[in-house]
């Protein structure tokens, strides 16, 4: 009788219950190195889950032009690093991951993947980089959960490190953490964030 209750409130909030997650909030920690038009990135998604019973596994996807230039390098949870498995399908990268844990009905968690990714000879108004230009939108260039169509993040934190003469815009709270003598690193807060937006962009002053 309780998973009953808890479908029907599902269906009631208008969450499709085939749904297995929805992203709550976004955390993006981003070096960007316009020489070698390279980002070393990781993203940490807060996720909530909409399902009944527990998640033993997770499919997130990287859609193309990104899906082949990517990099995994580790995945994890608060239980620690996760078992993961990453493979093309289609042109997209499908990345699997099984929960040491397996997360609980209607449960909330955090997942973080710490990846590299190729932007040479790239045209992509998600990212774009040379040494005349960078760019990031909200979304599509790192990898989410496969199933559910993306609705508006609740918020979207960015870090990022640019060469310290660039001249940085951002859609949200811009704040310039820390300055070197090569670099500058930035962090930039979102809230109500709609896919595909964009958050920041800068040039060389």
């Amino acid at each position: 009788m309780s998973a009953l209750v808890l479908i029907l409130a599902l269906l009631l909030q208008g969450t499709p219950v085939s749904r297995i997650v929805s992203v709550r909030t976004v955390e993006l920690d981003v070096r960007l190195d316009p020489a070698t038009r390279t980002l070393a990135g990781k993203a940490s998604l807060e996720l909530d889950s909409r399902r009944v019973l527990p998640i033993d596994t997770l499919a997130l996807v990287l859609p193309p032009p990104f899906a082949d230039r990517t990099r995994v390098e580790d995945v994890w949870d608060e239980t620690g690093l996760l078992a993961w498995t990453a493979k093309m399908e289609s042109e997209t990268l499908l990345l699997r991951l099984t929960f040491a844990r397996p997360l609980a009905p209607l449960a909330r968690r955090t997942v973080v993947i710490r990846f590299q990714l190729s932007l040479d000879e790239l045209d992509s108004t998600a990212v774009r980089l040379s040494q005349h230009e960078a760019r990031l939108e909200s979304s599509g260039w790192y990898p989410l959960p496969k199933e559910p169509v993306l609705e508006r993040f609740r918020r979207i934190r960015l870090g990022v490190r640019l060469p310290r003469t660039w001249r940085v815009e951002a859609a949200g709270r811009l704040k310039r953490v820390r300055t070197g003598l090569e670099f500058a690193e930035y962090e930039i807060t979102a809230k109500n964030v709609a896919p595909q937006t964009l958050l920041f962009q800068a040039q060389p002053e």
